[in-house]
């Protein structure tokens, strides 16, 4: 099965793993950040095993400490674009796009926790 990162990337996607957009995801969370849908939403809108859900919730808890949080999603829509592309290494990996997230909060003079 094939880890969140690896289905909005679309790379090294896991037999039975559907390709997550992630225009639709970053509006779902959108919606949760906005109290508009639970985490259950969530996990049944893009059908996320329980791995998947475990990967969100450190996405959530990053994107949260950000300042700007429409700034971060810009961030976060631009690195799954460079990595779905798959032109660069430095953007194929859940590490990496993590390690981007945090620069971008403390870029935006956020405190990491």
């Amino acid at each position: 099965m094939s880890t969140l990162y690896e289905r909005l990337s679309g790379n090294n996607l896991g037999e039975g793993s559907g390709k997550i957009g992630v225009h639709a995801f970053l509006a779902a969370v959108f919606e949760y950040r906005r109290g508009k849908l639970t985490q259950a939403d969530v996990k049944t809108m893009f059908n996320l095993t329980e791995t998947q859900v475990a990967d969100s919730q450190e996405f959530f808890v990053v994107l949260g400490l950000a300042p700007n949080q429409e700034r971060m999603m810009r961030v976060v829509k631009d690195f799954i674009y460079l990595a779905e592309s798959r032109i660069d290494e430095r953007y194929s990996t859940a590490a990496a796009l993590f390690s981007r997230m945090q620069e971008e909060v403390i870029d935006q003079g956020g405190l990491l926790s």
